[in-house]
């Protein structure tokens, strides 16, 4: 047996390689992007597919046809006209080219191939500038590869290499949209900010750093276990009583978000920490503690005076620890929750919207997913969403709540404990 057969059947790391590229472009407006599979792919290696638009309207980022995950989208503002996406797959059986959708515009793109690798995790978006700034993330191990996209909706603009990256592929050619996609072998630790430039001088380049990691690697994993709620429906209630979520254990992490249509401040519960109450209609309430090993089976809150109909739920995370909790947002409509901080890579965000009113649909915030819903006809309407996320700025979160009265919602995130 040859040492190199011994490595891999003892489950030594193996580093990521770089297999291929292949780039498309429509000169013309289509609705359609079809990108070849890059020559050499094999099965089991990591696809990244970078999808860039010349503007947008109301259907701004593309969408990817089935087995492809959205990694990370952005439509920024329509007189900068541009949009990007990013999507990833595990090659499987692969055919010869995939075809991504979007509205009817010039449009152009990238797949990368690497082997021995799977996807990590994404930074923020930076702000358009001619010398954009691109926000560190920070990279969980060792022999990770640290990939930027770069992207100007304009023709023949040469966009530069960030310091310390390789150019991988690049479109600056007379048609509309240049790109670049640059990448770094990185260790664990922070990357810093990466900066590229414009040539010819524009404003409007943007760009976003993200990660993979060799497939080795097994990162931090915080499982969502369960949520229990309640609801009050007669008025005159100071009290809500909430069972404890099935499944729940010693060390997992409760997170309790209790709300009613009134202006109201709930008081302290035993074991609970506070983190958040607004305080005012619809006078919602964010809580969280640590399971012991002997929780009650339920839990009480309650509010300052009598209130009318108070609703909320539980939420059970394992492996989790709180993190941070954002200021509340409200009064608007669309309610925007400002970003916040993330501490560590693979923790989870998690928004909280709420109405005074009852059948308040609420769907849930670009790139999250439903966790717990409450509309029915009695008053207060609120939902829950939580979505993975990396270190850095989450970016601002937003939910249409048809009104822009009794209105608000709050951001916080939690981390993995080990």
């Amino acid at each position: 047996m040859s040492c190199i057969s011994r490595k891999l059947r003892r489950g030594v790391s193996q580093d990521i390689e770089f297999v291929g590229s292949s780039q498309t472009q429509n000169p013309s407006a289509s609705t359609t992007l079809v990108i070849n599979k890059p020559t050499g792919t094999l099965d089991g290696d990591l696809m990244l597919a970078f999808c860039y638009n010349e503007r947008f309207s109301t259907t701004s980022q593309f969408t990817a046809p089935a087995g492809w995950t959205k990694l990370v989208g952005t439509d920024l503002d329509s007189s900068l006209n541009r949009c990007s996406t990013i999507f990833w797959k595990i090659a499987a059986a692969e055919g010869s080219n995939y075809t991504f959708t979007n509205e009817s515009r010039i449009s152009s793109g990238a797949i990368l191939t690497y082997r021995n690798a799977k996807i990590g995790l994404h930074g923020a978006f930076s702000a358009p500038a001619a010398n954009a700034i691109l926000p560190e993330i920070k990279i969980p191990t060792d022999k990770c590869i640290l990939l930027a996209s770069i992207h100007n909706d304009n023709a023949s603009t040469t966009l530069g290499t960030p310091s310390g990256m390789s150019s991988v592929v690049s479109d600056s050619d007379a048609n509309r949209p240049s790109y670049k996609i640059c990448s770094q072998t990185v260790d664990a630790g922070l990357t810093g900010t990466k900066t590229t430039s414009t040539t010819p001088v524009d404003t409007g380049t943007y760009g976003i750093l993200f990660f993979i990691v060799p497939a080795s690697y097994t990162p931090p994993e915080i499982t969502f276990v369960n949520s229990a709620s309640n609801q009050n429906t007669s008025s005159g209630i100071t009290q809500l009583t909430i069972n404890k979520p099935t499944g729940t254990i010693e060390n997992d992490l409760l997170i309790a978000f209790v709300v009613t249509s009134t202006s109201e401040t709930w008081t302290g519960d035993t074991g609970w920490t506070e983190i958040g109450d607004l305080g005012s209609r619809p006078s919602l309430r964010v809580a969280y503690k640590i399971a012991t090993a002997s929780e009650a089976s339920s839990y009480t809150f309650t509010t300052g005076t009598t209130t009318n109909q108070p609703s909320g739920t539980i939420l059970v995370y394992r492996n989790a620890t709180y993190d941070t909790i954002g200021s509340f947002a409200s009064g608007t409509d669309p309610v925007s929750i400002a970003s916040i901080n993330i501490a560590e890579n693979y923790s989870r965000l998690i928004a909280c919207f709420a109405r005074s009113s009852g059948s308040v649909t609420i769907l849930a915030p670009t790139d999250m997913s439903t966790i717990v819903t409450e509309n029915d006809t009695t008053d207060p309407s609120y939902a829950i969403f939580d979505q993975l996320v990396g270190y850095g700025a989450s970016s601002a979160r937003s939910a249409t709540l048809g009104s822009s009265s009794n209105v608000c919602g709050i951001m916080l995130a939690i981390k993995p404990t080990s």
